[in-house]
């Protein structure tokens, strides 16, 4: 389960240490363009691996997935407009201001996208420790050539080395700023997941297509269909691929084969993305679904458990047999997951299929002899108010 020491730790890399860059260059301006040279190439693969590798497939795990895609093309949309608005500001001041003005939107650019940064991290966190990890070396790889040029546009714009430092350092602060706030609220239910996942993939999915790629064309050398950069590119998607499969398998599943071994003092066997299998047979929770109609809008849902307890304050840390919380199915679409025994379903109508599962802290689904544990019930059915689990449990 992801912590407050573990935004804190990984949003200062993802901010402060990105500026790496950035130093160089007060340093060595020939060596920070080589870095940015091969870094750029590098941070557009990372980022779309994350996007579409990590980010968007945990985001429809989360949430109904049409609510997820267009959540990644809002995203895209108000960068979009974001952007346009600061160009439009700049070419709307008048020709005194416009040395501060342009010092200014250059430092309050960089400090909305560091936030932006943060909460992107923290999102990916909110799902699993190896999301939030696979998330951080993202935004880190972009933001190393990121910082570089504004590193350089400060410098041209005649503000002091010492200053261009300061002012970047205290802008970085804001990705682990908004990165403690998104977790804050995350951690409380407050956000919807899946919509934050698509939001963040959308960020970062503009900023690979719409900034860093267009300046690999622009610097591709002349006459020659491919050089080290689209190489680059390539080796950025696979190395965050792997570490996207590497971060997975190990870090979630706490290294299975241990699991297995002890499978028969803890009644329980698990992998990443497999059930948890309840052995022994006085342990299985029952599950029974009553939905009741609501006198304003939709249903309401009474889930009646034995053998099982919500236990929302604890999600994402280690499985418990007998606590968890409950995902919530509605024709074969997946809408929310629950932390309590009754919930209201506003868009659910009648004839509309209502299936429940019971999920361990780690999302992973209870089962018994093979079967997952649910129960299914039709809103506006005779029975619906005494479905009982689907395996007769």
């Amino acid at each position: 389960m992801a912590t407050y020491w573990h935004i804190i730790f990984f949003s200062l890399i993802g901010g402060i240490f990105s500026l790496i860059g950035g130093i160089l260059l007060l340093k060595s301006k020939k060596s920070a363009d080589k870095l940015a040279f091969y870094a750029t190439p590098f941070a557009a693969g990372a980022l779309l691996a994350a996007v579409f590798l990590d980010l968007l497939k945990e985001g429809i795990h989360e949430g109904e997935g049409d609510t997820v895609m267009l959540a990644a093309l809002s995203g895209v949309l108000l960068f979009f407009l974001a952007e346009r608005f600061l160009r439009w500001f700049h070419h709307h001041h008048s020709h005194e201001e416009e040395e501060t003005a342009n010092k200014s939107l250059i430092i309050v650019g960089d400090t909305m996208h560091n936030a932006l940064d943060g909460v992107a991290i923290t999102a990916g966190f909110l799902i699993s420790v190896p999301t939030g990890i696979v998330t951080t070396i993202a935004v880190a790889a972009h933001e190393i050539p990121q910082e570089i040029g504004d590193f350089g546009l400060l410098l041209k714009k005649g503000m002091r080395r010492r200053n261009v430092l300061i002012v970047n350092v205290l802008s970085a602060l804001a990705t682990t700023a908004a990165a403690v706030l998104t977790f804050a609220l995350g951690s409380e239910e407050v956000l919807p997941i899946g919509i934050l996942l698509g939001l963040s993939a959308g960020f970062l999915l503009y900023i690979a297509t719409s900034d860093i790629i267009p300046s690999i064309h622009a610097h591709a050398a002349k006459k020659k269909l491919l050089d080290v950069q689209p190489l680059l590119l390539l080796f950025g998607v696979l190395v965050v691929g792997l570490i996207i499969n590497i971060a997975h398998d190990y870090i979630d599943a706490g290294h299975d084969h241990g699991h297995e071994e002890e499978s028969s003092t803890t009644h329980m066997e698990q992998s990443h993305g497999e059930a948890i299998e309840i052995a022994d047979e006085s342990l299985v929770p029952t599950l029974e679904l009553e939905l009741l109609d609501d006198n304003k809008q939709g249903y309401n849902l009474h889930i009646e458990t034995t053998n099982f307890t919500f236990s929302g304050e604890h999600v994402g840390e280690e499985p418990e047999i007998g606590e968890g919380h409950a995902h919530i199915y509605v024709n074969g679409e997946k809408i929310s997951r629950i932390y309590t025994d009754v919930v209201h379903l506003p868009d659910v109508h009648e004839g509309d299929k209502v299936r429940v599962t019971l999920n361990a802290h780690d999302h992973s689904e209870f089962a018994h002899d093979g079967e997952i544990i649910s129960a299914t019930t039709t809103a506006g059915d005779d029975h619906s108010h005494d479905a009982e689990d689907d395996h007769g449990h």
